[in-house]
């Protein structure tokens, strides 16, 4: 197996009007050295929490993931969609991800590389008169339990953004 930085990440982007979404999130602080194992765990931790309330997720899970502070600390959230409104203890919370006009990159490849498709939406949004108007959010469409090469893991990033520019 190549490693992960070795592998060629596919991409494809576009503006995309999304619905307004509930979620049933578990919020963390996270570094670039932590993060990668603090999702998977909060993502099954939030699955477990909605499974003993009887709730089926309503889509993929997903990490609602604003920009790092100085340190490179991120206050990450991340969960699960729900169709119905959800009683949340903590560490669980229940959020609304916005609707709205967002910039969408469908990113094929190691979740490592991540990165590097938030580098090109910045760069797009840059040349496109593009303003962000909010947080960033990956859902994740594949799962690495049933998908065992990060080559064809895939994942959506959101990014919330105003009326203004076109690509």
């Amino acid at each position: 197996m190549p490693e992960t930085s070795d592998i060629e990440v596919r991409r494809a982007i576009e503006i995309r009007e999304v619905q307004e979404e509930r979620v049933v999130t578990r919020h963390d602080r996270a570094s670039e050295s932590t993060i990668t194992q603090l999702i998977p765990q909060a993502i099954d931790q939030v699955h477990s929490f909605l499974g003993s309330r009887g709730v089926e997720p309503a889509g993929a899970p997903l990490c609602v993931c604003p920009e790092p502070d100085e340190r490179g600390v991120m206050e990450i959230d991340t969960g699960w969609p729900v169709q119905e409104d959800v009683e949340t203890e903590a560490p669980f919370e229940a959020l609304t991800l916005p609707g709205g006009r967002a910039l969408v990159m469908r990113h094929v490849g190691p979740y490592e590389q991540l990165h590097t498709s938030y580098r090109l939406m910045c760069e797009t949004m840059e040349q496109h008169g593009l303003q962000p108007v909010g947080a960033s959010w990956e859902v994740y469409l594949t799962d690495p339990e049933e998908v065992p090469d990060p080559a064809d893991y895939v994942t959506e990033i959101f990014w919330p953004i105003g009326p203004e520019g076109q690509l």
